[in-house]
């Protein structure tokens, strides 16, 4: 079976197409230019093409293929992006593809008032963000309409090499600014991180390409905020130790949690309730296995960028 991939050279879509060939799949991926030199692989055709150019859909897309949609960019207004989605929809269609799996993310859900946030949660999305991800996860649903098989994936906030999460951190304490690492901590204390490695959400996708679902259409969450180190605090702490940072002598007062989200309200933040967890318990329930500890993830993370290798932005 034909994997083809949009956003391929993306962030999560670096790591997707890797995860690909090592499985041994076929792989079709769209790209605006010359693919990155680390990306060619004798498994990987390379489309050069535009998304909104229907002579690229017809040479990247064929019968019974399987399609990664992890396209989006950040300076495209809301309506480009739905009519965008709309004719991936009719080009998948048109080619006689057997599912869609597409990549969203939690920011869909906004302010919520729930302690566990399900796929059943309603999503409320409070910026331009997360209220044009909902859009085109609509557009999406309804084009397909039956028409073929499909799956969305809302991903919590992901980290791993090539990503923007953590960088922050990782830097104010290497450079010396580990005061205000230490005031951010006592600000969010064991309030949630909703971090989850990079692999795990690969691992996801490929998973939601394989496994029968119980609708023409489904959303799934992933997440780690299972795991009981996935906070702040714990985070830094693991920071701290990985980089040799030491800690301060001083006290770390713990703020209120109705201080932070009086805070987090004001600053205009999507999702301001600090005891929410975004809740991976459907897609675990269907038989998914995590390929990676999260504790393990992030420490191997954290060394990548001690012994070397810089983790870079990306999408």
């Amino acid at each position: 079976m034909t994997m083809v991939v949009t956003g391929a050279t993306g962030f999560i879509g670096r790591h997707l197409v890797r995860l690909l060939v090592q499985e041994g799949y076929p792989v079709r991926a769209l790209t605006r230019g010359e693919p990155p030199s680390d990306m060619v692989f004798p498994q990987v055709d390379w489309i050069v093409g535009d998304m909104a150019d229907p002579a690229s859909w017809a040479r990247l897309l064929s019968p019974g293929c399987t399609v990664f949609n992890l396209a989006y960019s950040v300076s495209n207004v809301a309506s480009n992006a739905v009519s965008t989605a709309r004719e991936i929809v009719e080009a998948c269609a048109s080619s006689g593809i057997s599912r869609l799996v597409h990549c969203s993310t939690v920011s869909v859900y906004g302010r919520v008032s729930d302690a566990v946030v399900t796929e059943a949660t309603e999503c409320q999305p409070r910026n331009a963000y997360g209220r044009t991800k909902l859009l085109i996860e609509k557009a999406l649903v309804d084009t397909v309409a039956g028409r073929f098989e499909s799956a969305i994936l809302r991903p919590s906030n992901v980290f791993g090499d090539g990503g923007v999460a953590l960088v922050k951190e990782i830097g104010d304490l290497v450079g010396g600014a580990a005061l205000l690492s230490h005031l951010r901590t006592s600000l969010f204390g064991q309030r949630h991180a909703h971090f989850v490695p990079v692999e795990t959400v690969a691992s996801a996708l490929l998973y939601l390409a394989q496994t029968p679902l119980n609708a023409q259409s489904e959303i799934f969450i992933i997440s780690d905020d299972d795991e009981p180190v996935n906070n702040f605090i714990d985070v830094q702490r693991i920071l701290r130790e990985e980089l040799s940072v030491p800690g301060l002598t001083l006290p770390l007062p713990i703020l209120p949690r109705g201080f932070l989200e009086a805070l987090l309200y004001m600053k205009g933040r999507a999702n301001v309730n600090t005891r929410a967890v975004y809740s991976p318990a459907k897609i675990l329930s269907r038989g998914f296995v995590r390929p990676v500890v999260f504790e393990q993830a992030l420490r191997q993370y954290i060394r990548n960028y001690k012994f070397g290798q810089p983790p870079e932005g990306g999408k």
